[in-house]
């Protein structure tokens, strides 16, 4: 957050990204309220019950013809574009999964939840998103397996590999999607995306440091943008890529510290689901490693008032509440022993 705002004194558009970074803090503080006002249990319920919303008006937009997809096959739901559709319904999916473990009571809804979250994903015919859902469903199962009672260095030597597996898959898909796809359509925002990567890192190449500044490279009128859109063929407002963005952005400097901060919290959820038995312990794990995925083919870590942002501040603010509140339990029960 500090870099993003400091890139203001080397980005090509200052006051935009002085705006930018302005609401880009909001939301960060709106992730930590959340954080601090509702605990995970409570998170989840609402998560749950707002994608249920989205879930019945996705149905409901799609046949009553509410929201065309101008001649490309899949569904759109409430959403602009399918890919949208598709990678808010896996998280919408993992989300039921969640909550149907913390509120066992909710069970009949949270499996009808997961089970239309599915469907959408179908119907969307966003195969990326089908890959990303059965990858993270795969490093949850192995998420359960490899940390009870098993070193800490070990699990996450296999998880880094399950990831490095599951990353390539993703991109692959993504490079191949034309081929395997094919009774899908063309549509150029599914086709378009290794072409896109290619000029988007030769502009990074240009300002590989610092980059032009946050949220200040894709702008309409720099002849740059008008150039690659033109080459492509389409318009895309970001470099479909979360990786590639931060470069374009904040540079090699700014990618560094975000992978800093990013790896440090996986590594402080992979602790505290191993030392923690509630049966939301694996969220904050499981929501990271989603968000990792997603990111491979979208740029959605640092938008501004996105409820992608939201949940990471969320999960960064649940795990330093509760490595606080170990530490009272911790300094508690050494009192009462001292005083014993």
């Amino acid at each position: 957050m500090v870099f993003a705002f400091a890139s203001i004194f080397w980005s090509q558009a200052p006051a935009l990204t002085a705006r930018r970074s302005a609401a880009l803090g909001m939301t960060l503080l709106f992730g930590v309220y959340f954080a601090s006002r509702f605990s995970v249990k409570e998170q989840l319920r609402f998560l749950a019950w707002g994608f249920g919303v989205c879930i019945l008006c996705s149905f409901m937009f799609e046949l009553l013809g509410l929201n065309p997809s101008e001649g490309i096959p899949g569904w759109y739901g409430v959403f602009y574009h399918k890919t949208e559709l598709g990678r808010n319904m896996t998280l919408s999916a993992i989300v039921f999964l969640f909550w149907k473990k913390v509120e066992p009571e909710h069970r009949g809804l949270a499996r009808t939840g997961f089970l239309a979250s599915v469907v959408l994903i179908l119907l969307s015919r966003d195969m990326t998103s089908l890959v990303v859902l059965v990858i993270v469903m795969a490093l949850l199962s192995y998420l359960q397996w490899a940390l009870k009672g098993r070193s800490l260095r070990w699990a996450m030597a296999g998880i880094a590999l399950l990831l490095t597996i599951g990353s390539f898959s993703v991109l692959w898909v993504t490079a191949h999607l034309e081929a395997i796809t094919s009774f899908l359509g063309k549509d150029p925002m599914l086709t378009g995306r290794v072409p896109l990567w290619i000029l988007s890192s030769v502009m990074a190449l240009r300002q590989p440091w610092l980059g032009y500044g946050y949220s200040a490279f894709w702008l309409p009128d720099e002849t740059y943008v008008q150039r690659i859109w033109s080459i492509l063929k389409w318009e895309p407002p970001h470099a479909h890529n979360g990786f590639l963005e931060l470069w374009l952005e904040l540079g090699v400097v700014g990618v560094g510290l975000f992978l800093l901060v990013f790896s440090r919290y996986i590594i402080k959820t992979l602790a505290f689901l191993r030392s923690n038995s509630e049966p939301w312990a694996a969220w904050p794990a499981t929501f990271l490693l989603f968000l990792f995925l997603a990111n491979l083919t979208e740029s959605c870590f640092l938008v501004s008032n996105s409820a992608y942002l939201i949940l990471y501040v969320a999960v960064a603010a649940t795990m330093y509440k509760s490595r606080n509140e170990i530490g009272v339990r911790t300094t508690t029960g050494t009192l009462e022993t001292h005083c014993a």
